[in-house]
């Protein structure tokens, strides 16, 4: 008589496998035994061959899935081809073309927005199929429910399996339902013995194999009490013998932590306390690690503590998050950057400063391709024009390759011209070119296959970690979708290729398969089923990661699926349930390690184990995981004012920009006036507002260049000029392709200077007489032995008064005024605060030297173009700023020649600014100083 066994949680059911298996001269083959997953049976033949201690014949050990494909092709002898997602998306698309009422209407009509919708929908078809559900039967359930998307399920659901029958095709779920209707019929003649052990939450086909099973009387279906399993049970209408062995209650601790790497640190430090103990962390020792961004910071800080690298890891990892991914990526969005076959420069830097790019290999050695391509970085830098380019712009521009060359040549590296640009002309093809215009999805594949070959072969990749793991398993998985049935699919456009590879990557794991048992387990949650172990470390114990809920939403509503008896979220949190709760009861000591932060909370299953002990009157340990280290805010020395230093200050040209940069902080003045660092301008269409106040000055100029030396008309203020003024401006700085967010900022400009005119210049036309003396006037002066420069934006009359104007684009003036309330120019502790900026001063003093008047009749002021509402108010001038104007003209004067004598002062070092948290954060030296911290 056949039979079923219920054994208590925290039995080893590996170790009772093993004790019952028959064995004639260490020959186990006539057994059969069934495990969920395949990790049980690498633990199985490691205790075998420990207790024979000699060669042995092994019993037959498969996972659930191997023993229906063991039935379906070995016993009931039927010969086809088992398809997967990707193929059965193929058949779903023809079936959806021919579909009067497809699902979602228009809006899955292109192929490229079916094809993921499609792998979803197979997923439901599936749990139909193995759920053992008929067309007739999945009609009457949704017939109490109004929505049209269900009815075109069920259309799909009957065409698709019409489909994989006739054309000999075969899927797991069919495969399932052939074997649980014949489980009666199959002989299974070559094995004496079958033991089916670790199962929990049975599908409907499932169930019928083990019903099957159960009527033999060389079969044993083994299951494990645990949370959830009575009650299965009682579905299942099984009623097992039940062995009872007394259990010991584990040792719980509890660890809280802010972040990801908080629980990491928290478990090397328990790693290193044990190892201190000389404690050997065997394979009866396991790290969970349900969520997959835990495991490079564990690779990296853990795993390197463990006595002679003795682990195992064996778990999958999305290939989305993979390196080789990221590359492929960072290609695509440079290719789909292109507008009329130009790349956006961004975009294509980007990709050729992927690390695996930029170390592609020129005369065997890496440093070349980083010099070309930072040379590159340069080039677009520097000529904004070439936002947008075609590669052959760059590949036939000489002066460029000549430029390279030469700093090749300062670093140290004798290649020539031509050598670096046959260097990248070679990668823009092997690359780049390679895939702009695949026709099919099979060609897209194997061009993606090539492409990673190449960079394997001819940068420094394949050195780095997991390199050769990571893109063997994607061109494994490229190498199936070229002989899948999509291969001949083709897209209107590039976008749909790699928008459909994204989808397809998304669904990749890449198995950390490690078979090695000697030394502890590194695994993934569900790795664990039907394993003992002594001590588990289990990180990631939040709800959102081992609560069984999933992000992807079912196109079948919960409530049909419960009606249906397919398995709804509620299912999953009792499968998650169960098995986390037999992980507990075989341990003798369990760490979890959650995160509080924000939204993220430690799991209901936690939460669950705090309230049975509290109880039981038993204590769960808790503790907080704090860092312990200490981060000291340290700020920059002074630089004093060395011999090599004090000629370069007595020979500078001084501007208000240098004064207003000292004055803020001596520091940054320091590196940018005297070592002249410069920030390195990073190329992106997100224009800074460095750029385009330069823009708009620009604009300005070639507006009122024209108009110098005459009264402004109000009608002569045209907006069609103006217009064409931006246009020209914008021509030269970006060249002539104009487009994307450069064209938005274009016609925003636009609109800002028409207010301009309208609202501001036009106004004052009215009020006034206005004569423009000069636009974009470059000035120099000297002030007690120094030189002074400066450019002033306009200068004008207004009636009788001169006005010094200085264009900003922002539209606060605040970091611009200068509080005379608060200035004491005897007390230098005051001008950090009371000055915002001594530009109108200092043009005050180049004019008055360079031009003949009084400074009664001067009115300097800023024009903020970049207030909310332009109005003729704009303007703000320095003498507004004044009680007593010719007084406080006086003392800002005082000030700027006490602050240049104060520059070249030997005995002062250049000190960092006064207020760190305002000056810092926005620095392009704060790397250097130090002060990164600030923000």
């Amino acid at each position: 008589m056949s039979t079923s066994i219920l054994v208590p949680p925290g039995y080893d059911i590996i170790e009772d496998i093993a004790n019952r298996l028959p064995s004639q001269n260490n020959d186990y083959s006539g057994t059969l035994i069934v495990f969920p997953g395949k990790r049980p049976g690498y633990y199985l033949r490691k205790i075998i061959g420990t207790r024979t201690g000699a060669g042995y014949i092994p019993p037959a050990i498969m996972s659930m899935d191997e023993f229906v494909d063991y039935v379906y092709e070995n016993e009931l002898k039927i010969i086809d081809r088992k398809i997967d997602s990707i193929d059965a998306a193929a058949i779903l698309y023809d079936i959806h073309k021919s579909t009067t009422a497809p699902l979602g209407g228009e809006h899955f009509k292109r192929v490229d927005d079916f094809l993921p919708l499609a792998m979803n929908i197979f997923k439901e078809l599936e749990e139909f199929c193995i759920a053992d559900i008929s067309v007739e039967r999945l009609h009457q359930t949704l017939a109490g429910y109004d929505a049209e998307q269900l009815g075109t399920i069920v259309h799909y659901y009957t065409k698709f399996y019409e489909k994989t029958a006739s054309e000999n095709y075969s899927t797991r779920s069919l495969r399932y339902r052939n074997a649980a209707n014949s489980i009666d019929d199959i002989q299974l003649s070559e094995f004496t013995h079958i033991i089916c052990a670790g199962f929990f939450m049975l599908t409907k086909s499932e169930r019928d194999i083990f019903s099957g099973l159960l009527k033999r009387d060389d079969a044993l279906i083994i299951f494990q009490d645990g949370k959830g399993m009575r009650e299965h049970l009682k579905e299942l209408r099984i009623q097992p013998e039940e062995i009872e062995v007394e259990e010991t209650t584990p040792v719980i601790r509890v660890h809280k932590s802010s972040d990801t790497h908080g629980q990491v640190f928290a478990l090397s430090k328990l790693i290193k306390q044990l190892d201190d103990q000389n404690v050997i962390l065997d394979e009866k020792n396991i790290i969970v690690t349900p969520s997959a961004e835990t495991l490079f910071p564990l690779i990296q800080n853990t795993l390197p503590l463990i006595y002679n690298n003795n682990y195992n890891i064996s778990l999958g990892y999305p290939a989305s998050r993979s390196t080789i991914h990221g590359f492929i990526s960072s290609m695509m969005d440079a290719i789909l950057s292109r507008e009329e076959d130009k790349y956006n420069a961004p975009e294509y830097l980007k990709f050729v400063l992927h690390p695996y790019t930029k170390n592609i290999l020129l005369n065997e050695s890496p440093e070349p391709s980083r010099i070309l391509f930072h040379a590159l970085e340069d080039h677009f830098s520097k000529n904004p024009a070439l936002s947008y380019f075609d590669l052959r712009e760059i590949e036939n521009d000489t002066s460029f390759f000549k430029a390279v060359e030469a700093r090749a040549a300062g670093a140290g590296y004798t290649l020539t011209a031509d050598e670096f640009q046959n260097h990248l002309t070679g990668i823009h093809t092997y690359t780049l070119r390679s895939v702009e215009n695949v026709s099919s999805i099979g060609e897209l594949s194997k061009k993606l296959i090539d492409i990673i070959l190449y960079i394997n072969e001819n940068s420094t990749a394949r050195q780095h970690p997991l390199f050769n793991h990571f893109s063997g398993h994607l061109i494994e998985s490229l190498s199936g979708l070229q002989n899948s049935l999509l291969s001949k699919i083709s897209f209107d456009e590039p976008e749909g290729y790699f928008k459909f590879y994204n989808h397809y990557v998304s669904e990749i794991q890449i198995p950390f398969a490690g078979t090695p048992l000697s030394g502890l387990q590194v695994l993934g949650f569900l790795e664990t089923r039907s394993l003992k172990f002594d001590r588990v470390f289990f990180l990631d114990a939040n709800d959102d990661v081992i609560s069984g809920m999933r992000n992807d939403e079912s196109l079948v509503p919960n409530r049909v699926r419960k009606e249906l008896g397919i398995p709804t979220y509620r299912d999953r949190e009792r499968l998650y349930a169960y098995y986390l709760d037999l992980l507990v009861h075989h341990a003798r000591e369990v760490d979890f390690f959650y995160i509080e932060k924000d939204k993220k909370e430690r799991s209901r299953y936690l939460e669950q184990l705090a309230w049975n002990a509290e109880k039981s009157g038993k204590l769960i340990e808790t503790d907080s995981i704090r860092y312990n280290v200490k981060l000291i805010n340290t700020e920059p020395s002074p630089i004093p004012k060395t011999g090599d230093i004090l000629p370069i200050l007595n020979e500078l040209e001084y501007s208000a920009t240098s004064l207003d940069t000292y004055l803020k902080c001596p520091l940054r003045f320091y590196y940018r006036y005297i070592l002249k660092f410069r920030e390195r301008d990073e190329l992106t269409e997100e224009v800074d507002n460095l750029r385009i106040g330069s823009i708009v000055h620009g604009i300005l100029k070639r507006y009122f260049t024209s108009r110098k030396g005459i009264e402004l008309s109000p009608v002569d203020l045209s907006t069609d000029e103006m217009n064409a003024a931006v246009d020209s401006e914008f021509s030269d700085v970006f060249g002539d392709r104009i487009s994307g967010k450069i064209y938005v900022l274009r016609q925003q400009i636009k609109r800002r200077m028409e207010e301009f005119l309208y609202s501001y210049q036009i106004p004052l036309a009215r009020k006034y007489k206005i004569k423009i003396l000069d636009v974009e006037t470059s000035l120099k002066a000297e002030l007690n032995g120094y030189q002074i420069t400066g450019t002033i934006d306009r200068i004008e009359k207004r009636n009788e008064d001169v006005y010094i104007l200085d264009f900003k684009i922002s539209g606060n003036a605040d970091r611009l005024r200068i509080r005379f309330n608060k200035l004491d120019i005897d007390d230098r502790s005051t001008w950090y605060s009371a000055i915002g900026s001594l530009q109108l001063p200092v043009y005050m003093l180049l004019y008055e030297s360079n031009i003949s008047g009084s400074s009664q009749s001067l009115n300097p002021a800023f024009v903020l173009l970049g207030k909310q509402r332009i109005a003729p108010d704009i303007d703000i001038s320095l003498l507004k700023m004044m009680q007593d104007q010719q007084a406080e003209l006086n003392r800002i004067k005082e000030v700027i020649n006490r602050l240049l004598n104060e520059i070249t002062n030997p005995d002062i070092d250049f000190h960092p600014t006064e207020d760190f948290g305002a000056e810092c954060p926005n620095c392009p030296y704060k790397l250097i100083c130090g002060t990164q911290w600030t923000g």
